[in-house]
């Protein structure tokens, strides 16, 4: 059995070893010189979080529509409405932090990859062991996907991260019971969402799972109950973020609904779901797997 030093020590080892091998990846491929052409959508992403950082120490109360407007004027890549915000806001706050720069704006994407490397990490060894955990996470940062994702300045690896700790609460809530893991689960992708909206599959893939393993018992009252109530939630709350920070009205979608017009607005939710990368299925798949371990896990210590 790991004392809780030892355990202390593994986890500050590996973050080590982590962050550094990402860091000494990104410095290797030139990122300090990067001018993120990347891809189309970087310098957009760069500049929105730029504006949203200006916002808050230059203008804060006063009206944002006006003073994403003002800012268009003299640099036009801002996008604001029309991708999620949350991306913009944790880019926002790491920018009055460390500075303005490209190559700040690409550590940040490399933390990112870092600290979903770690969460992965943790898990697996708490399962599986040192070695196989060790194995699972160098092959995960090996991934072209991952690879190409750390250096780009793309909400991708912000989604990724945290559609992976949704996907280990949701294991949790249905292994263990507990009324939190739930709770964790609609937050973070809620989160998940709101960082980039191709994460709205989450909600799929976790009723696929669900059915698939549990069977009948998913339609026990207590489970329906939780589960409409996070799926609920996650929706209402998603739907409100999008339309109060103009990601409807970006989409040409009208902002008032009624009853005759639900079949019609069911067009918003198809583009979520086909924007999925292949790493979601992946992590799907794999929280799926996750909770048959975790099963044996939970009854081996019981």
């Amino acid at each position: 059995m790991i004392s809780a030093r030892g355990r202390s020590l593994t986890i500050i080892a590996s973050a080590v070893f982590i962050f550094g091998g990402v860091a000494l990846f990104q410095f290797s491929q030139r990122v300090d010189e990067s001018n993120l052409a990347g891809y189309p959508d970087e310098s957009a992403h760069f500049v929105t979080g730029v504006c949203l950082l200006d916002y808050c120490k230059t203008a804060f109360g006063t009206n944002p529509v006006s003073f994403a407007e003002s800012y268009y004027a003299h640099y036009p890549k801002v996008a604001f409405g029309h991708w999620p915000p949350l991306f913009y806001a944790v880019e926002a706050l790491w920018y009055g932090v460390l500075g303005v720069t490209t190559l700040n704006a690409l550590l940040l994407v490399g933390c990112i990859t870092a600290l979903a490397a770690l969460v992965l990490f943790l898990r697996l060894q708490r399962l599986y062991g040192l070695s196989v955990a060790l194995f699972a996470t160098s092959a995960f940062l090996w991934l072209p996907t991952v690879r190409r994702s750390t250096l780009l300045l793309m909400p991708d690896m912000l989604a990724g991260l945290f559609t992976l700790l949704a996907v280990l609460a949701l294991c949790d809530g249905w292994i263990l019971g507990a009324r939190r893991y739930w709770i964790q689960f609609g937050l973070w992708t809620l989160i998940a969402i709101l960082t980039k909206e191709s994460a709205a599959s989450l909600l799929v893939f976790a009723l696929g799972a669900l059915a698939l393993l549990a069977g009948k018992s998913m339609i026990a009252r207590r489970n329906l109950h939780r589960i409409g109530a996070v799926y609920g939630l996650v929706i209402a709350v998603a739907l409100l973020v999008y339309s109060a920070t103009g990601v409807l009205r970006s989409r040409d979608y009208p902002q008032l609904m009624t009853l005759s017009e639900l079949g019609v607005r069911s067009a918003l939710v198809t583009p979520f779901f086909r924007g999925a990368s292949a790493a979601m299925f992946l992590v799907a798949g794999y929280g799926t797997i996750e909770v048959l371990v975790m099963k044996r896990f939970v009854a081996s210590n019981r």
